[in-house]
C-alpha cells in the first residue's frame, strides 16, 4: 500500500466523523497538546487552520488558549 492510498483511506475516514465527534476529539488533543509541552521558553507555535469541510481537528480551541497564556 503507498502513501497516496492511506491518505485517501484516512480521508474519507475523517469525513464520516461526526461534528460532535470532532469538537470532542480536538478538545481531548488540546489537553494533551497542554500537558505535554512546556510552553515557557517558547517563543513562536506554528499551527494549521482547520478546514472544516474535510473533518479536520479544530485547532482554534489551542490558538484561543495560546492567545490567553501571551503577556
Amino acid at each position: 500500500m503507498f502513501k497516496q492510498d492511506v491518505r485517501v483511506i484516512f480521508d474519507d475516514n475523517r469525513k464520516e466523523l461526526k461534528l460532535k465527534e470532532i469538537n470532542d476529539m480536538s478538545l481531548k488533543i488540546k489537553d494533551r497538546f497542554f500537558s505535554s509541552f512546556d510552553l515557557k521558553h517558547m517563543n513562536t507555535i506554528h499551527i494549521f487552520l482547520p478546514i472544516f469541510q474535510n473533518g479536520e481537528v479544530n485547532t482554534w480551541p489551542i490558538i484561543n488558549e495560546l492567545q490567553k497564556k501571551d503577556p
